[in-house]
């Protein structure tokens, strides 16, 4: 599990997780894992919640390691205050 901080462009990093080709998931408080790739009703509500500060930290498990960094690209690229952990 790895757990990003301080994403600023929700719509850019939810592109960047469609681009993924392993599942990009998300724990649920229920402890189901939800696959946010192409998921439109997670990203409305993350949207919502998030819309004017952007999203403070965000664990998730990223099955495929091109994607883990791909994602981790993006955030280095597109935010400098973007920072990631991660979590055996």
């Amino acid at each position: 599990m790895v757990t990003f901080y301080n994403i600023k462009d929700i719509d850019k990093f939810f592109k960047t997780i469609d681009s993924c080709k392993g599942r990009v998931l998300l724990k649920s408080s229920d402890n189901q894992m939800i696959d946010l790739r192409k998921n439109v009703i997670v990203r409305e509500l993350l949207d919502m919640i998030y819309e004017t500060q952007g999203i403070d930290k965000l664990a998730l498990v990223i099955e495929d390691n091109q994607d883990m960094l791909k994602i981790m690209r993006y955030l280095m690229e597109c935010n400098s205050n973007s920072s990631l952990k991660q979590i055996s």
